[in-house]
């Protein structure tokens, strides 16, 4: 009898502690996303932060009249959902960190498109005129079929989904159709495109 009460005892203790190792992994994951994108919401009371996708308010980042010189910036490392997670925000001066689980709507925030191909559309009043575009992968990597280009000139789109340093967005092509997928690093900006270096 008293074998099998320490038998009991020993197997509660392997699963409790298998739970905690299991745990522990999990909450310490490498992060699935390096992004950084800048805050559009305009609520006076500030950006809401939760504890998980849609869950409860735990904080807020601090509301600014946000200007192109100097928006508010969020760092985000990883997205679920139309939720994006983050560690860390900054208007340049204040840096806000956060340890734990912290998740802000994903609408609310945005990057600008950099570009890096001008091509010539032909038609209208003016001739041809040069546009600058941005081309959008069908996968986060370099390699993969290009679906399109975006229009880069002063146009934000929001972060859909993130892998390492890609994003996954959607926005309009120079013909004002609406074109979604995967976004170089090197075509983000997180800033407003006329404060963005190109």
């Amino acid at each position: 009898m008293k074998k099998q009460k320490f038998h009991l005892i020993m197997i509660a203790m392997i699963i409790a502690n298998l739970f905690i190792v299991c745990f522990a992994e999990e909450n310490n994951q490498p992060a699935r996303c390096d992004v950084s994108a800048f805050i559009t919401d305009k609520d006076p009371k500030g950006l809401n932060v939760r504890s998980a996708p849609d869950k409860n308010v735990i904080s807020r980042i601090p509301y600014k009249n946000y200007q192109p010189e100097q928006p508010i910036t969020v760092h985000i490392v990883d997205a679920k959902t139309g939720w994006l997670k983050i560690d860390r925000w900054t208007d340049g001066l204040t840096i806000g960190k956060f340890a734990g689980e912290a998740w802000i709507y994903g609408k609310l925030v945005a990057v600008s498109i950099k570009g890096d191909e001008n091509i010539k559309v032909y038609g209208g009043p003016e001739g041809a005129t040069t546009h600058l575009v941005a081309n959008i992968h069908e996968k986060p990597a370099a390699e993969t079929p290009l679906l399109g280009q975006l229009d880069a000139e002063n146009q934000l789109v929001n972060v859909l989904d993130c892998q390492d340093k890609w994003i996954l967005t959607a926005g309009k092509m120079l013909d004002g159709k609406l074109l979604k997928g995967w976004l170089a690093p090197q075509q983000q900006c997180p800033n407003f495109s006329s404060a963005c270096v190109l």
